[in-house]
């Protein structure tokens, strides 16, 4: 039988530094529940016939859960106070078959409660390094006895731990390898491009009686931006969908975005006829990250410029409702027929509306809204009666937004 471990929880292991520069390596810490890490906890939990198991990472001055079945209401609990941190103290497994009986624990905050915690076990998460960043435990409220088998079992489940934790940091690396990769060849591909399209702008300024070269200098022109636009939304997406984006959350005056949006466009407006209204119905402002919210705006703007008629008018209109602000944009365009709206936010959609004045379209714009929408823990949805029949795009933000580390 495993012999019982008592260490006083204020005990700090001697390479905590490097323990803790190797947990947050893994960039764990306050990432959603995943389904794998519950099944692994519960696993645990059926083992030992206990009521609860954890999973938990140790950071400097918290644990934090990564999985919690148990009665513990939080997500964490300071790094004094829990059982956890003092796993990690020892190479092997951490056992107390009656907490009433380990003296180190007679004013524990966790043992000595109304329901407290009087029987636990865990077994410390180990990387290959040697180094202890956490525990999985089960706990009980009743004393009881273990077996030499549950022991090895929960330790067992403490390396497939470690083996998602390393899974999920080669993944990671992969994603950064390809985005730098990525990145490079945007970059090659859009100076040449650039250089295209300022010497195709140069033409019309230099050739005053040859009209098809002129001609010939603005579709060069077009199409240049297009494919540097293409390029720029398919590095966007490639950020988003691999993690490598971060939200900068600060106090956001949807009027000012907006105005500065509609002032990007309004060349682009005038040039098909198209005027632009915006109506403020609320002042609330929103916390969000500001260059990510006028990156949405421009393309639902974008999207109702370019499948709009020409001579039609777009109404942007911010509205309350129940706590959350609503920005829509509301077109006079083609509409949307029931299969366009079940794809319009996905990559690279082919719908059954065209650009009105032959404009250019990746497919990408509404993806990356969708994304960065969601990023921001808010809605993005459509709304149409039909072809020739308009469309309302609403995009909708919490007041206040909470995000994870």
């Amino acid at each position: 039988m495993t012999t019982l471990c008592c260490t006083h929880s204020y005990n700090i292991p001697k390479n905590d530094e490097d323990r803790l520069k190797k947990l947050y390596r893994f960039d764990i810490l306050d990432t959603p529940h995943e389904m794998v890490y519950d099944r692994i906890a519960k696993l645990a939990a059926d083992i030992f016939g206990t009521p609860a198991s954890l999973i938990s990472f140790v950071d400097q001055n918290r644990v934090w859960y990564k999985s919690n079945t148990s009665k513990i209401p939080n997500r964490e609990t300071s790094r004094q106070d829990s059982l956890c941190s003092l796993a990690i103290l020892n190479d092997g497994p951490t056992v107390y078959q009656d907490t009433f009986l380990i003296p180190e624990l007679d004013s524990h905050p966790l043992v000595h409660r109304d329901i407290g915690i009087r029987f636990y076990v865990a077994a410390p998460i180990r990387t290959f390094e040697g180094y202890n960043i956490g525990a999985i435990c089960v706990v009980d409220y009743i004393p009881r006895n273990v077996t030499e088998i549950q022991i090895t079992m929960l330790e067992t489940l403490a390396s497939i731990v470690v083996d998602q934790l390393e899974q999920r940091l080669a993944e990671k690396n992969n994603h950064i390898i390809l985005d730098d990769l990525m990145e490079k060849t945007i970059h090659n591909l859009k100076s040449p491009l650039s250089a295209i399209k300022s010497l195709s702008e140069e033409i019309p300024r230099t050739i005053d009686d040859n009209e098809s070269v002129i001609e010939m200098a603005v579709m060069i022109s077009e199409a240049s931006r297009s494919l540097i636009t293409g390029l720029n939304e398919l590095k966007e997406i490639s950020k988003i969908e691999n993690g490598n984006i971060e939200i900068h959350l600060q106090p956001v005056n949807l009027e000012e975005i907006l105005t500065k949006v509609m002032v990007n466009f309004e060349k682009t407006a005038w040039n098909k006829g198209q005027t632009i209204t915006l109506a403020m119905n609320t002042n609330n402002e929103i916390k969000a990250d500001r260059l990510r919210v006028k990156e949405i705006f421009e393309h639902l703007l974008s999207n109702a410029i370019k499948y709009s008629y020409p001579n039609s008018h777009i109404r942007i209109n911010v509205v309350e409702h129940l706590n959350k602000v609503r920005v829509e944009f509301c077109d006079e365009g083609q509409g949307l027929i029931e299969s366009d709206k079940a794809k319009l936010f996905t990559k690279f959609a082919k719908l059954s509306s065209y650009p009105t004045a032959r404009e250019t379209s990746t497919g990408l714009g509404l993806s990356i809204v969708k994304m960065l929408v969601d990023l921001h823990q808010g809605k993005v949805w459509a709304e149409s009666d039909g072809r020739d029949k308009g469309s309302k795009f609403t995009v909708e933000f919490p007041v206040r937004v909470r995000l994870g580390k």
